[in-house]
C-alpha cells in the first residue's frame, strides 16, 4: 500500500511479511476472487502482446497474479511497485524470479516514481492508488504511461461493505485497546506468577482468587461476547484471542522475560492492525473524490473511460473502478 510516512510504511511491511497476497477481499486462494478477479483478467486479456504493465500499490503481487491467470499472461511485462517493503516471490514460481518480464520495487513512492516517461502501456491499481496523495500519484501515472496507454484503478469506496466492515473493526480495536486491555492484565498476571514460582505449574493455581486473575477473566468475556455478537465477523478480535491464549498456555517453555515480551508485542500489532484499518477508512473515496480523480486525470490529457460500482455475486459492493485512457497524439 502507498503512504508518503515512514510509521505508515512500516504497518504494510509488517503486514506483507507474513506472504499473504491481497490485502481487502481475498478468497481462500489468498487472491481476489469472485466477479472481482474476474473481471481484471478479462481486462488484462484485451492488453496487446507483450504490453508493459505498472501495478501502483502492488502488496505481494494480487494484480501479477491476476495478469499471469489470464489468456494474456505469458505475454504481459509486469512491474510491481510499493512503498512498503514487500515478498511477492514468496507466492509466485520460482521459476518466474529469473524472468526479466516481471519486476517488483519495494520502497518506492507512487508519486516519485524512478521510470521514465511514457514507459508502460497500463498503469493499474487494486486497492492502493487511494492511499496516495491524489495530485501526484495521478500525475506520476499519467508520465509513465505511453501514448495511447490505458489505466484502471480499483479503489475503496465508502459505499462498499468493506468500508462498513472495517469501520467496525476500528470500533474492536479501540474497545480491546482502550477499554478491556486483555494484553496489560495478562502482563499483570504473569508478573504476579513469575513472583509466586517462577512458571512452575502451581503457579496457576497460586493466582487463581488474585485481582489480577479476575480483572483478566473479565476482559476476556468482553472480549470473547464481543466476538460473537460481532457481524460480520471480527478478524481483530479473533487475532487478539487466540494470540493470547496461546501465549499463555505455552508461557512455561520459555523465559518469563520472553513471554512478556511477547505479550508487549501483540499490542504493537494490535496498534498496526487499527492503523492500516484507520487509513483505509480515511481514504476510501465518495463520489466527490471520484469526480476530483476524473477532473485530474482529464487535466492531465486522459480521456475518462468509465466510472462503475464494482460487485460481488451476492450484490454487495465492494469498491469502484475507474478507467482512462491517454491520447494517442503528442501533447
Amino acid at each position: 500500500m502507498q503512504k508518503s510516512a515512514q510509521s505508515d510504511s512500516d504497518k504494510w511491511s509488517r503486514y506483507w511479511s507474513d506472504g499473504r497476497i491481497a490485502a481487502c477481499m481475498a478468497d481462500a486462494g489468498g487472491s481476489y476472487g469472485d466477479q472481482l478477479g474476474e473481471q481484471w483478467r478479462r481486462w488484462f486479456e484485451q492488453l496487446p502482446e507483450c504490453a508493459r504493465v505498472l501495478d501502483l500499490a502492488t502488496g505481494n503481487g494480487a494484480l501479477v497474479h491476476l495478469a499471469l491467470a489470464s489468456g494474456n499472461g505469458s505475454r504481459l511485462r509486469l512491474v510491481g511497485v510499493d512503498y512498503a517493503a514487500i515478498e511477492p516471490w514468496r507466492q509466485l514460481p520460482a521459476a518466474l524470479s529469473e524472468q526479466k518480464r516481471i519486476r517488483f520495487y519495494g520502497h518506492t513512492n507512487i508519486e516519485r516514481m524512478p521510470f521514465a516517461a511514457g514507459m508502460f502501456d497500463a498503469v493499474v491499481s487494486q486497492y492502493g492508488a487511494e492511499y496516495a496523495e491524489t495530485g501526484a500519484s495521478i500525475a506520476e501515472a499519467v508520465r509513465v504511461l505511453a501514448r495511447g496507454g490505458c489505466l484502471r484503478w480499483v479503489c475503496h469506496h465508502r459505499d462498499s461493505t468493506i468500508y462498513r466492515n472495517t469501520c467496525s473493526e476500528i470500533e474492536h480495536a479501540r474497545f480491546v485497546l482502550e477499554q478491556a486491555q486483555p494484553d496489560l492484565l495478562l502482563a499483570a498476571l504473569l508478573q504476579r506468577q513469575i513472583e509466586a514460582g517462577r512458571f512452575i505449574e502451581q503457579s496457576h493455581q497460586r493466582t487463581a482468587s488474585t485481582p489480577q486473575r479476575q480483572a483478566l477473566n473479565a476482559a476476556l468475556q468482553a472480549c470473547v461476547q464481543r466476538l460473537r455478537a460481532a457481524t460480520p465477523a471480527s478478524e481483530f478480535l479473533d487475532m487478539v484471542l487466540q494470540n493470547l491464549a496461546y501465549i499463555y498456555q505455552h508461557r512455561e517453555q520459555h523465559t518469563p522475560e520472553l513471554v512478556l515480551q511477547k505479550v508487549a508485542e501483540v499490542r504493537v500489532e494490535m496498534e498496526v492492525f487499527l492503523g492500516r484499518m484507520q487509513a483505509l477508512v480515511s481514504s476510501a473515496l465518495d463520489n466527490d473524490k471520484v469526480n476530483t480523480i476524473l477532473a485530474r486525470l482529464a487535466a492531465h490529457g486522459m480521456h475518462a473511460g468509465e466510472v462503475e460500482m464494482v460487485h460481488k455475486r451476492n450484490g454487495d459492493i465492494i469498491g469502484v473502478a475507474i478507467s482512462a485512457s491517454k491520447s494517442t497524439q503528442a501533447d
